[in-house]
């Protein structure tokens, strides 16, 4: 009697393992990267509602989100290629941030500081986003 219930906890121990195994191997595999940061006026206050679009610059592409309470925003499960963000909110003036190239796995930490003014006025920033992922250990 003792051999069969052992027999069925040591599958399903063997079972278990397995699973865990696989899954940790699915989760590291991606197609994709994060873009994600934080936006502030020029006294560091966070901005809530802040419009943020993320644009692709091969397909044209375009994902909006919003920042949250805290000025937080962020976007899952980015394509590798080049994009521009937007930024966007009422009494500040329209920040544009070009030359951001986003690589397989790659978390991109981009901070903003919205300028007051009127939304006519635009703030362009180009370059290449930081070598150093902070966020992770990947660089």
């Amino acid at each position: 009697m003792v051999q069969p219930t052992f027999a069925r906890i040591a599958r399903c121990l063997v079972l278990c393992c397995f699973l865990i195994t696989l899954s940790h191997s699915l989760n590291a595999q991606s197609t994709a990267g994060r873009v994600l940061g934080h936006v502030t006026d020029s006294t560091g206050a966070a901005i809530a509602g802040v419009k943020v679009d993320l644009i692709n610059d091969g397909t044209g592409e375009d994902r909006t989100t919003a920042t949250n309470p805290t000025g937080d925003y962020t976007f899952l499960e980015v394509p590798v290629g080049d994009y521009h963000l937007e930024f966007n909110q009422a009494g500040f003036q329209k920040n544009v941030r070009r030359g951001i190239t986003v690589q397989l796995n790659q978390v991109l930490n981009l901070d903003v500081v919205m300028t007051v003014g009127a939304a006519e006025q635009v703030i362009e920033v180009s370059g290449e986003a930081p070598l150093v992922d902070t966020s992770s250990t990947q660089l």
